[in-house]
């Protein structure tokens, strides 16, 4: 089950912000879903740098049928996943 979805049915925007932190938009949070938040912390940060890759591939043009080649990959292993959000981030940019 994605940890993100119940925060974005209840019409919140998030995002991944440095040193693992998410911004959530409104900023006006019930105490439920802040608790949600915070106890859910690790895999909603998780599943947004995921989405941060899948909008990289994107961007990269890089057919959608084969995105599950790299996700599958990021879920997998974590050392992978770090290195593609850097990608996707542009810190390997010259």
């Amino acid at each position: 089950m994605s940890a993100i979805l119940p925060l974005i049915e209840a019409g919140l925007t998030l995002e991944l912000l440095p040193n693992d932190k998410v911004g959530v938009r409104p900023k006006s949070l019930t105490y439920q879903q802040r608790d949600y938040i915070r106890n859910n912390k690790t895999e909603i940060i998780r599943e947004l740098e995921l989405e941060m890759v899948r909008g990289w591939l994107h961007k990269l043009g890089e057919p959608e049928s084969d995105h599950f080649l790299v996700l599958d990959k990021c879920k997998a292993d974590p050392e992978a996943l770090a290195y593609f959000v850097k990608m996707a981030r542009g810190e390997f940019d010259e």
